[in-house]
């Protein structure tokens, strides 16, 4: 019996989960994916946020757990409707909040633990300590500092499962501890080359890395190149303008929103995104500019996309 423990989904994790047969898997899964789920036929056993109301605990059980409608039906002579007392004991049973989740693995037999391979989950990681090893599906990129790091050192996750070749070949080089496996898709492709404008480098700012931004000013040397400064949100050209307001009046730096990064003929980055990367036209140079350690930029100049 597979136990699937989903907090994120993808494509690649539905796929897994539909090509598993029903009476061979039991899914646990966030209460936000109930619909989704639903949708395509997969019973699940919902999980319930910790900052959830108990309204919206309530709803969110009767939308997953008891679907069909009861209308406005009670019990004769009361206030009771009647949905709710159907549902009364697989809530008490199967609907716990995130902090319960080895509670309900406790009550289940199962043989092979597959979670969301989503770092930011507690959830996903109190359930692989309990069971003690799983296999993992990638819910969102796989190729930045953050899951690199992590994947050299922890030891609990047998197989992580990815969906491109470069994914298999830049992680096994880079010697993480599972075993990498590969679905073969098709990855999106870069668009196609871009009309670009002469002497001018585009640099995607990203106030996370103010004091790589900061390095690189003081180090500007562009000669009668223009700058181009892209930002991706209102709130990021805000930090911009408060953080470097000088940086901003010179006659050689240009503002303006991401999108006019695809023109110029080579961008900056302050470190590997991968979905970033895949929206740059195949013509631009992209430069990763981590002055603290270039060694570690330089390795995402392998992935090769």
């Amino acid at each position: 019996m597979k136990l699937f423990v989903v907090t994120k989904s993808s494509e690649l994790l539905l796929s897994h989960i539909i090509n598993t047969p029903a009476d061979e898997r039991i899914v646990i899964a966030d209460n936000r994916f109930a619909e989704p789920f639903l949708n395509i036929g997969v019973q699940i056993i919902p999980v319930v946020s910790r900052n959830t109301t108990t309204a919206e605990r309530d709803k969110s059980f009767y939308q997953a757990a008891m679907p069909g409608k009861f209308g406005d039906a009670v019990f004769p002579s009361t206030e009771l409707p009647v949905w709710k007392v159907l549902g009364i004991d697989r809530l008490r049973f199967w609907y716990y909040p995130h902090d319960d989740i080895t509670k309900i693995m406790d009550m289940i037999k199962f043989d092979e633990l597959i979670v969301s391979f989503d770092l930011q989950s507690p959830v996903v990681w109190q359930a692989v300590e309990h069971a003690g090893k799983c296999d993992a599906i990638k819910v969102g990129s796989v190729l930045d500092r953050q899951h690199l790091d992590f994947l050299k050192w922890y030891d609990k996750i047998k197989k992580l499962y990815v969906s491109y070749k470069e994914e298999t070949l830049f992680l096994r080089k880079q010697k993480v501890k599972c075993k990498v496996v590969e679905q073969g898709l098709e990855p999106p492709k870069r668009p196609r080359p871009a009309e670009l404008r002469e002497k001018t480098v585009g640099m995607y700012y990203d106030s996370r890395f103010d004091w790589k931004a900061l390095v690189m000013f003081l180090d500007m040397n562009i000669g009668k190149k223009t700058l181009v400064t892209g930002f991706p949100n209102n709130r990021e050209w805000r930090k911009f303008l408060t953080t470097f307001p000088d940086v901003a009046k010179n006659p050689q730096v240009e503002l303006q929103d991401a999108i006019g990064l695809m023109s110029c003929e080579e961008i900056l980055l302050p470190t590997y995104d991968e979905n970033i990367v895949r929206q740059i036209p195949e013509n631009i140079r992209i430069v990763y500019y981590d002055i603290a350690n270039t060694e570690k930029a330089s390795l995402f100049n392998d992935i090769g996309i």
